[in-house]
Order: structure tokens, then sequence, then C-alpha cells
């Protein structure tokens, strides 16, 4: 006991001479150190306790101070320094200090975020106050748990067990989502329809996305959801794509371990980057929205680099199919990789090809898209129509106002929210995918850009949604990249500072959100579960139901629901209605105008929270398809006029809503209009003979569609379809989908250079006209006129649209990053001949610099070979007159 005392006192000595040695310049600001610390543990403990009280400081700061005993906070501020003071007496100061300091910062910065809400601006202000502690602590103190010296053994368990905890919890808060009907059908209930017909029939088809029935990849090509579908044979719940989802974006960690473990970051390095990743704002709050395709993109990126970077090149292919296939767009993240492979790892043959089926399958899945039954533009349209500046819209439009009008695109991209949104995805890496020589890793986060900072969709730039997880794993390796390049000490100052950051601004947040699912769910399990028990004893699976988008995701195994029925077309087409008695929110047809063609929705049954109604009007719904199926064939091309499509029933494929009069009413066969809403002299004078009425519906069939149809195959035998064709008026109408290079009423002076073909009507264009400006007449049907250019059209090729435009633009970035690789390569092998030695940078034991020329490497090794033979010889011939310098060898 005596000698465990002695020691105790030698220690404590040791302490205080350390404490206040004078002869250290700054052991002044040990004590000072002790004292902030001190501060804000106890500003942090008095905000936690008012919050606990009911009076949280970040929602009412006047109450605080209003509640805060100003005594009893100095006492604690002096109570705990005292007792850090002696602490530090007794382990010394450099060891306890910069630990405290790093915790009491980031538990007092926590505790400013209001978790309900998001504060970017606030979340800078955190941002500095750790930047500057951290620049502190490095720079006057022992590095924070210098002390833990972990090996990548005990750090891949200490990440498997932080993977586990990330998994485990938010599965459970989004479940309690799931479960307290907060979910929504956009975008949950839609995957967990798709899902279901996907166990029984092996297609993506939902009947909510858009109201019929309809392949999902119609509107998004996202063959990756086939990856998942196996397990949801065994486990068909909408908890298992809950669990799924948070799943595969915490597994991304490992890549993010393996990545600086690859790139030699010391294991406490790799642990900071590992919990950065965890913790990255915008994956958790993400994770709260739904489901989507979009998070499964930060899985599939990071392994794929990782891949890369160890230079595995089948995995590597394997993790960028899987990329192409979560989604159409995220073709554009593998071909900015493969870029990356080009000019940063110059790999130009990997590059090149990466680039290519990047943009060979992007090309593709547009195409995938329209073959499953697209009937509006994707996103590369209505989401980029700010790029639409000469009226016309795509892929090649956005392109070429970048190109051309790069003033404009600055004025898209740098706005307060996207600026925002910057911020949200640069602060908790403290920037560090900028602090880099190599210009070339930026490349990295080119897709953010064109995925979330030219768009108009306010979605695309926002951290609450899913378009940010792709550009997070980018945003994540670039950081990665950037920072192996740094200084240990740099490094692991900004990795702490970052750290501190995202656990500060992100676990308020994703608290205060889990702790409302989870009250919300458990306050009310009882009538949730009991609510899940009532849908499946009052409706039946095979029933037409009209539901609301909270509880729909609820009703994934009902195969024909129809969202949100509040107009009459709609509402006709549902046997039974169920909606949350609190919305009072139910069709129109239960407060109906005096034109509309239902009764009122009769009460089945309700449990309290949940209400189900009848439609008495359904069986003239079922009369109506009856009528519709005994007049016009299943394969017969359809026009409807004001929302008569709402009462076509699913099987009919060919069906254009709203067609135009006139000419444009020729490509219908038939043409279903509302009962009670039309003029018959209105059809009938315009060439269709009245069929009959029933239900809710009039049909008129066109009695001319059969020499329509003689005119579209004569059109198609005449014109081939890969060309470009010119056409005058609507006479576009005549010519298949097939064609895709379609010019209409161009200037006659225009003629020869921009179309191989021009159609038109007989009589509308005179021969002379075509001829002067060298056409020829081919072939006429008495409809249709065919004329066929006779100049060189070279140049109209290049006028394609927009998919043979990105085609030509990729294929010459292709070539071009591919020509500026070699000569870069074939320079340097010129300068490794003039300069065969080249030196090596000081070693470091946590520095990350590679030498990246392969001969200077082979110089290098050979050079440390010679040494160490040649010592190893000095030491054989010590007591020997042998030189082994000179010829005596």
């Amino acid at each position: 006991m005596n000698r465990f005392l002695t020691r105790v006192r030698e220690t404590y000595d040791r302490g205080v001479a350390a404490l206040t040695d004078k002869s250290k310049p700054y052991y002044i600001q040990n004590l000072l150190a002790a004292l902030i610390v001190s501060f804000f543990a106890v500003t942090a403990l008095f905000m936690m306790t008012g919050y606990f009280s009911g009076q949280p400081a970040f929602t009412s700061y006047e109450a605080y101070i209003g509640a805060l005993d100003t005594l009893m906070f100095l006492l604690a501020v002096a109570a705990l320094t005292a007792v850090l003071i002696l602490a530090m007496c007794l382990s010394g100061a450099e060891k306890i200090l910069p630990m405290a300091l790093v915790v009491s910062v980031t538990v007092f910065c926590s505790f400013l975020q209001n978790g309900t809400q998001r504060n970017i601006w606030l979340s800078v202000g955190i941002g500095l106050v750790c930047y500057l502690a951290c620049l502190w602590i490095f720079n006057r103190f022992e590095a924070p748990f210098s002390s833990l010296k972990p090996g990548f053994g005990m750090v891949k368990i200490i990440v498997s067990v932080m993977f586990v905890l990330f998994v485990g919890a938010l599965s459970f808060m989004s479940i309690c989502r799931l479960r307290s009907f907060t979910y929504d059908t956009f975008d949950f209930g839609i995957f967990m329809q798709m899902f279901d017909y996907m166990k029984e029939t092996g297609l993506p088809l939902t009947t909510v996305e858009r109201n019929t029935e309809l392949s999902h990849f119609a509107v998004h090509f996202s063959p990756f959801f086939y990856v998942l579908l196996p397990g949801y044979w065994l486990f068909p719940t909408p908890e298992y794509l809950c669990v799924m989802q948070v799943a595969f974006v915490g597994v991304g960690v490992f890549a993010v371990y393996g990545i600086a473990k690859h790139l030699q970051f010391s294991p406490k390095a790799t642990l900071l980057l590992c919990t950065l990743y965890l913790s990255y704002p915008s994956l958790s709050f993400g994770l709260f929205f739904d489901f989507h395709e979009n998070k499964f993109l930060t899985f599939c990126i990071l392994f794929a680099i990782y891949f890369l970077l160890k230079r595995k090149m089948i995995p590597f292919y394997i993790f960028a199919v899987l990329l192409c296939s979560v989604k159409e767009d995220a073709a554009m993240y593998l071909m900015m990789i493969a870029v990356f492979m080009i000019i940063h790892e110059r790999m130009i043959k990997h590059g090149v090809l990466t680039l290519l089926l990047a943009a060979g399958y992007f090309l593709f899945a547009l195409e995938m898209i329209q073959i499953c039954g697209a009937s509006e533009a994707m996103e590369f349209g209505y989401r980029y129509d700010n790029f639409a500046l000469d009226g016309e819209a795509g892929v090649g439009q956005l392109v070429k106002v970048t190109l051309f009008d790069l003033g404009y695109s600055l004025t898209q991209i740098f706005t307060l929210e996207k600026v925002e949104f910057m911020l949200w995805m640069f602060l908790p890496v403290m920037f560090t995918p900028f602090m880099t020589k190599k210009i070339s890793t930026l490349v990295l986060v080119a897709p953010m850009l064109v995925i979330n900072l030219m768009s108009l969709w306010p979605y695309q730039f926002d951290v609450d949604y899913q378009y940010t997880f792709g550009t997070a794993a980018l945003v994540i390796a670039a950081a990665i990249l950037a920072l192996r390049r740094l200084s240990p000490k740099k490094r692991n100052l900004l990795l702490t500072a970052a750290v501190m950051t995202c656990l500060a601004v992100t676990l308020p947040r994703v608290t205060a959100r889990s702790n409302s699912y989870i009250n919300g769910y458990f306050a009310n399990q009882a009538m949730f579960d009991s609510s899940i028990a009532f849908i499946d004893e009052t409706l039946s699976k095979d029933s037409v139901i009209g539901v609301e988008g909270n509880v729909m995701p609820l009703m994934h195994d009902y195969p024909h629901l129809v969202l949100d029925p509040h107009s009459d077309e709609l509402a006709a087409r549902m046997e039974y209605y169920i909606a949350k008695l609190e919305d009072g929110d139910l069709p129109m047809t239960v407060d109906r105008a005096e034109t509309s063609l239902l009764p009122d929705l009769e009460p089945v049954a309700d449990n309290g929270y949940l209400a189900v109604y009848k439609n008495p009007a359904y069986p003239i719904y079922e009369e109506t398809q009856q009528f519709i199926e005994s007049v016009i064939p299943k394969d017969a091309a359809v026009g409807t006029r004001n929302g008569a499509e709402n009462f076509m029933p699913y099987t009919y494929k060919h069906v254009s809503p709203n067609p135009h009069y006139d000419d444009l009413l020729m490509d219908a066969e038939y043409l279903v209009t509302k009962a009670g809403d039309y003029m018959e002299a209105e059809f009938t004078s315009r060439g269709y003979e009245f069929v009959g009425e029933k239900g809710y519906v009039a049909i008129f069939r066109n009695p001319d569609y059969a020499a329509f149809m003689t005119t579209v195959r004569f059109a198609e035998q005449e014109v081939p379809s890969d060309v470009p064709v010119g056409v005058r008026g609507n006479v576009r109408r005549y010519l298949s989908a097939a064609y895709k290079d379609v010019h209409h009423d161009l200037p006659m002076e225009h003629l020869s250079s921009s179309v191989q073909y021009y159609v038109a009507k007989v009589g509308e264009v005179a021969d002379e006209e075509l001829t002067a400006v060298g056409f020829v007449k081919q072939a006429e049907n008495g409809l249709l006129v065919i004329y066929r250019n006779t100049t060189d059209l070279s140049a109209a090729a290049a006028s394609g649209g927009s998919s043979s435009m990105l085609t030509a633009l990729l294929l010459v970035a292709a070539a071009a990053v591919a020509v500026a690789g070699v000569l870069v390569l074939r320079k340097r092998k010129t300068k490794r001949k003039a300069v065969p030695v080249v030196e090596a940078s000081e070693a470091d034991t946590e520095t990350d610099v590679q030498v990246e020329e392969t001969a200077v490497e082979e110089t290098v090794f050979e050079e440390a070979k010679a040494t160490e033979r040649k010592k190893l010889l000095e030491e054989l011939f010590a007591d020997t007159d042998i030189d082994v310098s000179g010829d005596d060898l």
C-alpha cells in the first residue's frame, strides 16, 4: 500500500511540475484549456438538463437564461476545472486535455442544433468552432487520443461494431416510421407494390405510380432491383426493404476502410474516415426519406473505386455494371470515374473501355425506358427545362447550352439554395477535396454539377432526399484521395474536425426525428397493429381500392389500387376507398358537384383510425369495362378525350390521351370520350362513326384508319428510319415512332443540307420548289408524296437528335482523353530517359505519398538492393584487406 501511495505521489509531483513548468511557453494554456473544457462541458450539461426539463436552450434561449442558476453554473465550472487539474496532475496534461477538448466541444456543438430543422449556417459555425478547437489542440498539445494506437485488426472490429449499430438503429427507426403510417406512396408504396408484382410475375409493375398498370422501368430503368428480389421472396415485407436500404448504405463503410488501408493511412486515420462516413449528414438525413434506388449508388461507387485503386479489374467491372443498373443516369457517375482512371490513374485502355461502357449503357437505358412504355419525357427533359432556351430539350440541349453559354449555366448553378447544398456536401469533410495539387481528383465530384446543381428539380439539391447518395460517395472518395497527400499532422487535424462536425450536426437531427417516429409508433402501437388487421379483414385483394398516400405502403400486396382518386374518372374505377379518419380528406365523390356522374360513397366500417367506404356506382364502371372490351379489340389504337382514359382497362396498351382534331385523329382507330360530355356531330363531321354509349363512355370508330395505316406502311417502305427526314405540317403522324430524326417545316434553303428525305401531302408543295434545292420525287400514294435528296449530306449526320449528339460528344471526349493520356505518358517516358534517377521523398510513418512513376520505383528499389548488398559485404570482409567498393570483388 505504501509503495502504491509513493508511486501516486511521484506521479502527482511530476504532473504538477509539468503543468507549472514556466520554461514551457504555453504552460498557462494548459490551465486555460482546463477552464475551457469545463466551460463547454458544463454549458452542454445545463443545456441538456434544460432539454429534459422541457425548456431546451435551442428552442427558447429566453426561457433557458431565465431558468439558469448563474451561481450554480460558475460553481460547476470551478469544480470541474479542479477535478480536471487533479486528473492532469496524476496522468499528465498532454494526455487528458486533447481528449477532453474534443469531447466537450463536440457535445456542446451538438446541443446547439435544433434537431427538428436543418440550419446550414449554424452548421458552418459549428464546423468553424470544431476546426479552430482542433487547430489549437494540434498546435499546442498532443494529438487527441494519441495514447491509443490500435492496429488494423482492432480497427476492423470497431468498424464492424459501428456498422451493426448504424444498420440496427436506422433500420429500427425506419420500421417505426413505416408502421406509424408516415411513409408515403412516393417513394415507398410504389416500390412495395412493384416488389410484390416482381415476386409473383417477375415484372416490375405498379398501378399507383401513374394510376394505371405500368412497368416502373418506363419511369426509371433500374434492373438492380433484381439483386434484392431473392431476399424479398424469403421476406416479402416492407420491413425487408427498410433494412436492406440501410444495410447497403452502411456496408459502404468497408469500402472506405479498404480504400484508406490501401492508400496506407494509419489505423487511427482509417477509423476516423469510417466514423466520418457513417455520420456524414446527407447519408443519414436521406435514409429517413422512404425508399429509393439512388441509395444503392453509394455502395456501388465506393466499391468500384476501391477495386479500381487495387487494380482488381474483374471486381471493378462487376461493380461498374451494378452501378449502371441502379438507374439510367447512374452511368454519369461511371463516366467520371472513367475519366478519373485516364487522367489520374493513367489507365488509358481500361478508362476508355469504361467510358464507352457507361455511354453505351446510358443510351441503352434510355431506349429501354421507351420500350417499357414511357409516356412522358424522362427527367433529363422536364427536370432540366431551365436549359431549354431555344425550345429544344434533352441531353443534347443540356450539353449545348453548357458548352456555348457558360455564363447562363453559372447563373443556374450558383443560387442561394444550391450554394447551401454545396456547403452541406463539402463542410462535413472540411472542404478537403479542394486541398490537393492534383486537380484531376476533382473529376470525381463533377457529376454534382449535372445531377444536382444544373437541375431545377428542388429535391435534387436537397440533402433530405435521395439524389445526394451518389454525389456523397464521390465527395468522400475525393476527400480521401486529397488527404493522402497531406502531412500526417494536417490530415489528422482535418479528419478530427470533420468527424466532430459530422457528429455535432447529424446526431441531434437523427435523434430528434427518430424519437418522433419511435414515440409515435409505441404511443399508438395497438391502433396501428389493429389497423393492419382491419384492412385485411375488411377488404379483398381482388377488389379495386382507392387509397390515400400514407395508407398505401401497408397495402402493398393489394394488386389493384388507385392512388388519391380525387376526380370522378378515377373514383369511378374503385370498388372501395380507404383513408385515415383524421385527414377528413375524402374523394370528390363524397361532396360532388351536381354534374358528377357518381353518387356518394357509402361507409362500410372503421376502427377509429381508418375508414372504408364503398362505391355504389362501381357496377356502372364494370358495365363500362365490359362495353369497351366488347367493342374495341385489345390491340387497337385508341384515342381518349376529357379523362376517358381512366375508364380504359389495363389490358389496352395503345391508348393516347387527348389527341388533336383533324388529321391528328387519324392515327386512332377508336375514340373514347365520357358519356354526356360530347357532341356527336363534332366527331362525325371529322369522319368518325358513332358506335354506342354505355356506362360512363361513348365510343366512335374511325373508318379511315385502314387507309391511314396503309399510308404509314407506304412511308416505311420508301423512307429509311435511320436518316434525317423533313416533313410539312402534320405529316409526322404518318411516320411511325421508329423515325427519331424528324425536322418540321424547315425553310427550303436549308433542306439540302439538313435532311435526306422530304415528306409532304400531295398538293401542299410544288415539285419545282424541291427540285430547285436538289430533291427528286421518289414515290406518291395519293395522299403523301416523298422526295429524296440528291446532294451530299455529309453534314446532315451531325444534326441528329439528342441521343446521337450525346453519343458523338462522348466518343469525341473519350478519344480526346485517350490522346491526351497517350501524350502525357509519352512525355513522361521521355523525361525518364533524360533523368533516369529521381530522388524519393522523405519517408514518414504516416505519409501516404506514393511514387507514381514505374521507372522511378524500379530505380529506387535497385539502389536499395545495391546499398544493402554493399553493407552486407562490408560486414563480411571487415577483417580483410579486400575493398568491396573497388575491383577486388
